[in-house]
């Protein structure tokens, strides 16, 4: 699948499971997952309408993380260049896909970011964006947890993080809340 071809799904009208059939598209084709890295990385630089450009962004990214999770060897050579990019992922729903397989690569033990610092300070923004959804909060919350012995500033931050936390009425993160101080020493 050429970029171009991976362009015009990204920005075009949507059909039922789009992420998993086009991962699978995409995971067959010659160059197939290149060409979508490629496209995913230099979405700003092409000559489309900010809308066009947050629809691939996030349809991108959507792709990526159906990959991700179905061939996770097919995604090492991106690795490190994953965590490069994601403290820039300036689209909210990009941004769910990143830190749920941010995550993953951390917990699992498959890639440890190069630059924590970075990442974390991204996830801290995350976490207070008030536009931010639940699930970016959460994952971004885990991602702290799982980087503070990196960063030792985290450590210092995340009872606060999690009080705070507490005080918001959704049941997902208050659910989340609870399992964060059950497990961990705060």
């Amino acid at each position: 699948m050429t970029t171009g071809e991976i362009i015009n799904i990204c920005s075009g009208d949507l059909s039922v499971n789009f992420a998993s059939r086009l991962a699978a598209e995409i995971l067959s084709a010659p160059q197939g997952v290149e060409n979508l890295w490629y496209v995913h990385k230099n979405y700003r630089q092409l000559a489309l309408s900010r809308p066009v450009k947050e629809k691939i962004a996030f349809r991108s990214s959507y792709i990526l993380e159906r990959i991700y999770f179905s061939d996770p060897g097919v995604f090492r050579p991106y690795l490190k260049e994953f965590f490069l990019l994601f403290p820039g992922v300036e689209n909210g729903s990009a941004r769910r896909h990143y830190v749920k397989m941010g995550e993953h690569m951390i917990a699992s033990g498959v890639c440890m970011p190069d630059n924590p610092y970075d990442v974390c300070f991204a996830c801290l923004d995350w976490i207070t964006d008030k536009k931010s959804r639940p699930a970016v909060i959460i994952w971004a919350v885990d991602i702290l947890f799982l980087l503070r012995s990196r960063v030792p500033e985290i450590k210092e931050l995340l009872p606060d993080i999690v009080e705070q936390l507490r005080q918001n009425p959704l049941p997902s993160i208050q659910c989340r809340v609870k399992r964060w101080l059950k497990t961990n020493d705060l």
